[in-house]
Formats: structure tokens, C-alpha cells, sequence
């Protein structure tokens, strides 16, 4: 039972990084947007005017990049646990 519980758990790190990695249906672009909304505007001065748009869309580039290089460490964790987990049903 532990080893269908950890396929099934390799399985959701991969596609969920999968999708992070490669913006599929736009994935990647709404949690961009979603990180740079709920942010602050600025770490040191709270009462700092808000962002233009050049500066937002700026962030959610940034916000993109960032999005990207994690999908690809999840997605490369869940294929290593993946592994050892039909390592696990040999033996």
C-alpha cells in the first residue's frame, strides 16, 4: 500500500512541476500574476507608491522565470522518487 501512495505522490510532484516548467494552459502566467498580486509593494517602506504597469510587468517576468526553474526541480524530484518507488516493488 506505501508503494502505490508513493507512485501516486512522485506522480503529483511531476506533473504539477511539469506544468510549472513548460506554462501549460497558462499555469505558470496566472501563478506569476497571483505571487506578484499578493506581494508587497516594497520590503523597507510600506507606504511606497504603488508599481507602474512596466514595473509589474517587469515582476511577473521575474515571477515567470523563477516559476519555470522550480517546475523543473519538482518535476525532476518526482521522476527521483518516482524511481525509487518502482524501486520499491522489486524488491
Amino acid at each position: 500500500m506505501r508503494s502505490i501512495a508513493a507512485i501516486a505522490f512522485s506522480l503529483a510532484f511531476f506533473l504539477v512541476g511539469a506544468a510549472l516548467a513548460v506554462n501549460f494552459r497558462g499555469f505558470t502566467a496566472w501563478f506569476a500574476r497571483e505571487l506578484v498580486r499578493h506581494s508587497p509593494n516594497s520590503l523597507f517602506n510600506p507606504w511606497a507608491s504603488p508599481p507602474g504597469p512596466r514595473e509589474v510587468a517587469g515582476r511577473v517576468r521575474d515571477a515567470m522565470v523563477i516559476a519555470r526553474i522550480l517546475g523543473v526541480i519538482f518535476a525532476g524530484a518526482g521522476l527521483f522518487m518516482l524511481n525509487g518507488a518502482l524501486t520499491l516493488l522489486d524488491g
